[in-house]
């Protein structure tokens, strides 16, 4: 995915939001990200979507059936969620 971006020649954009992607905003503010980029809440939605389309690829990708892929994303969603804190 960072690839693509840097293909793109928004390496940028890419630093910028990656943040977003893996939650850890802590110390950011889209505000900052908007004063750097431009239309930051766009390019975040943007951003997640692709790297939702670019999982979604890979994980089809190791199925033998396709209508498997709807179950094994609830899977991952669920994994990553999962908090051995919260039972």
């Amino acid at each position: 995915m960072q690839l693509r971006f840097k293909e793109a020649g928004k390496t940028k954009q890419f630093d910028t939001l990656k943040p977003w992607l893996v939650d850890e905003t802590e110390n950011l503010s889209q505000a900052d990200a908007a004063d750097a980029l431009g239309s930051v809440k766009v390019a975040i939605h943007r951003l997640r979507g692709d790297f939702r389309n670019a999982v979604e690829t890979e994980i089809f990708n190791t199925l033998p059936h396709d209508d498997d892929l709807a179950d094994e994303m609830r899977y991952l969603n669920e994994a990553l969620s999962w908090n051995p804190n919260h039972g």
